[in-house]
């Protein structure tokens, strides 16, 4: 009886592991969602490129504004995972860094993202 009940044990917990990994999707290779809402989320880190405010945070997000914070406008990100900072070296040439060793770079002022590195 006991064996039973481990190797049933074991069935239910190899279905339950094969449909976790199944539904799993790496935050490294799913672009950021756009979202109506992504300026209230966590934002982590905020600079300057040339007039403009760029600022980083959860879910991949990169916010960019024109009019020193009024309204947010998000970028095109090809990542998902938390972003912890973000620097301008000029107007247009910035790079930005996160979790799972994440380094993403722009050539557009923050406009649209690349990964230069991960992982």
């Amino acid at each position: 009886m006991r064996l039973i009940k481990a190797y049933c044990f074991m069935v239910t917990l190899s279905l339950v592991t094969t449909t976790a990994l199944a539904q799993w999707v790496d935050p490294l290779q799913t672009p950021a969602q756009t979202s109506a809402k992504a300026h209230t989320a966590l934002l982590l880190d905020i600079t300057q490129a040339g007039e403009r405010l760029v600022a980083v945070g959860a879910f991949g997000h990169i916010l960019y504004s024109d009019d020193q914070g009024a309204s947010w406008q998000q970028a095109q990100v090809p990542v998902s995972v938390t972003l912890t900072a973000v620097s301008f070296a000029d107007a247009r040439h910035g790079w930005a860094v996160g979790h799972d060793g994440i380094i993403l770079a722009t050539e557009d002022g923050g406009l649209n993202w690349r990964k230069q590195l991960d992982g």
